[in-house]
């Protein structure tokens, strides 16, 4: 089944329904949040169903002053807990929570920030989760999502999924080839395609891997369509909320001085410019990791492929991700993004910039 009960979208008021059962063996709660907030304890997400009355089992999630996330798991006879420090994190804007379990190994908090630092960080809970389908479905079912809230969403998944660097791009997205356009779900491992170098040179680059994922249709991983023929699009193309497009040109050059920025999908949304996609609770999505993070080509418009950062240095972390089938010695290292990434009122500055 994966994905059995997603919070609702931002301002959806729809009643939600959620399969019942009991405690689950495996699993993956996942949830995202502001990176950019106050110094200030606060809860992120907890299954208690009474505040401050936790029952057997019950898993709390939680900020720390000081910059930390922790993960909180209760049982009849004691509590243990698992804590990991954001550092550089902190000033990221959007966190990407995780907390997986199995009946190999010990359940884990992950932490990783989309955007700018994919590498997922960890630590281990020194106890078993007991944690059932029911009360995951009546914590999330509970939740009110709103753009004033913490949190931007939750969801949870009766899988082990996978951390760290996600796809988002749709299957029908069409690359560039040496043969011409392919669709992007027709593509394999070892083939070859047309991308752009960081200098903005067409030139054919091997394909690592492919990478496609079944995800929650909010937060970082939601649809937006981009309309054309804004940001030199010949026709819509429909992306993930966080996926990375790249812009240039004067405007680019005199508010930022570089020669191309990166822009997340969703700070180009305007009533001219694009749009949120409303979907079910789940969207399948789709990338290609490339050497050198080249950039593809799409609907004449350039965006980033999938984005590593020092992933092949952390052997745990690559275990866990979805690039795992690739050997860490030819895994590339992504040292930093390609080009600078705009804030959202830097994007709204420029989207101003380009509108006059």
């Amino acid at each position: 089944m994966s994905w059995f009960a997603v919070s609702a979208v931002e301002g959806s008021t729809t009643p939600r329904r959620f399969a019942d059962g009991g405690v689950m063996g495996q699993g993956t709660l996942m949830i995202e949040t502001a990176g950019r907030l106050d110094d200030r304890p606060r809860v992120l997400f907890t299954t208690m169903a009474t505040p401050d009355a936790p029952a057997p089992g019950d898993l709390t999630l939680r900020r720390d002053t000081g910059g930390r996330i922790v993960a909180e798991v209760t049982t009849a006879t004691a509590t243990a807990r698992a804590t990991v420090a954001l550092g550089q994190l902190e000033p990221c804007q959007t966190l990407r929570i995780s907390v997986t379990w199995g009946a190999e190994g010990p359940a884990r908090l992950w932490i990783s920030a989309p955007e700018v630092y994919p590498t997922p960080r960890f630590a281990d809970l020194t106890m078993p989760l007991a944690l059932t389908r029911a009360a995951l479905a009546r914590a999330i079912g509970g939740l009110s999502v709103s753009a004033a809230a913490d949190l931007a969403y939750a969801a949870a998944s009766d899988r082990i999924e996978p951390v760290g660097a996600m796809p988002g791009l749709g299957g029908a997205a069409r690359l560039m080839t040496q043969a011409g356009p392919a669709r992007l779900d027709s593509l394999s491992a070892g083939e070859t395609i047309l991308a752009l170098d960081r200098h903005g040179t067409l030139q054919p680059v091997p394909i690592l891997t492919t990478l496609v994922r079944s995800l929650p249709a909010r937060g970082s991983c939601r649809p937006v369509r981009l309309f054309a023929p804004y940001f030199g699009l010949t026709s819509d193309l429909v992306l993930s909320a966080n996926e990375h497009v790249t812009l240039a040109g004067p405007d680019v050059e005199y508010l930022f001085a570089q020669e191309r920025v990166l822009v997340p999908a969703r700070f180009l949304i305007s009533h001219r410019t694009g749009e949120f996609v409303s979907t079910g609770d789940t969207v399948t999505w789709h990338q290609v990791l490339l050497p050198a993070q080249e950039q593809l080509r799409l609907n004449n418009l350039t965006v980033e492929s999938l984005y590593i950062g020092g992933l092949r240095r952390a052997p745990e972390a690559h275990a866990a991700t979805m690039v795992a089938d690739v050997p860490r010695r030819i895994l590339p290292h992504h040292a930093a993004p390609t080009y600078p990434v705009l804030s959202e009122f830097e994007a709204a500055t420029l989207l101003d910039q380009l509108a006059r």
